[in-house]
């Protein structure tokens, strides 16, 4: 990054594409991500909310930000599945505390 050589390392198809500021910011996540010092490092919470922000400013950008993102939640992980219609939708929930609660009283 500091010899301004990215183009040396990503696919010539993707530098074709009208994507420079997101490649130059990806770089940028990557290199604090690399840094020595595990304390001058971001955590992992912060970069997945980093290339988020980015993902979701590309689509917008694009003008395709028809469907909400769905909510994820720190303990919930939660898949959203639209129908071929796409007037209604289904959120199903897998709680990995509870699965290892049950596991552990399963086990008496």
């Amino acid at each position: 990054m500091k010899e301004n050589r990215l183009h040396e390392v990503i696919d010539e198809q993707v530098m074709k594409e009208n994507n420079q500021r997101e490649i130059h910011e990806a770089a940028r996540i990557a290199v604090e991500c690399t840094r020595l010092m595990g304390e001058e490092r971001p955590r992992m919470k912060e970069v997945a909310a980093q290339l988020e922000a980015l993902r979701v400013g590309k689509t917008k950008h694009e003008g395709s930000d028809q469907y909400p993102e769905p909510e994820v939640n720190e303990h919930l992980v939660g898949v959203e599945i639209l129908s071929a219609q796409g007037d209604t939708s289904t959120t199903g929930y897998d709680s990995i505390k509870n699965v290892t609660m049950l596991n552990i009283e399963a086990g008496r």
